[in-house]
């Protein structure tokens, strides 16, 4: 089967977008880190954390890790409560 030039060129154009495609860098995200506050290993050990609630009109962060959960301040990153569940 012969191929015309029009087919091999369009051929071409398409690997050679695909490729752009593959090297283009992503855009950078509307995210990025403001603060980082150390709360210390959760029980167990364990240095990750559960679930993340903030409370908006108190600026308090909960922090819930298997039976603990904790109140942050969310200024100053300052541990208002530990509770045990």
């Amino acid at each position: 089967m012969k191929f015309s030039n029009l087919h091999r060129l369009g051929t071409c154009g398409n690997f050679l977008l695909l490729g752009s495609l593959v090297l283009a860098t992503p855009t950078e995200g509307g995210y990025h880190l403001l603060k980082k506050y150390e709360l210390g290993a959760a029980p167990g050990g364990k240095e990750y954390w559960d679930y993340i609630t903030f409370d908006a009109p108190t600026r308090r962060l909960y922090i819930s890790h298997n039976t603990e959960v904790k109140v942050v301040n969310a200024d100053n990153g300052s541990i208002i409560a530990v509770s045990l569940i």
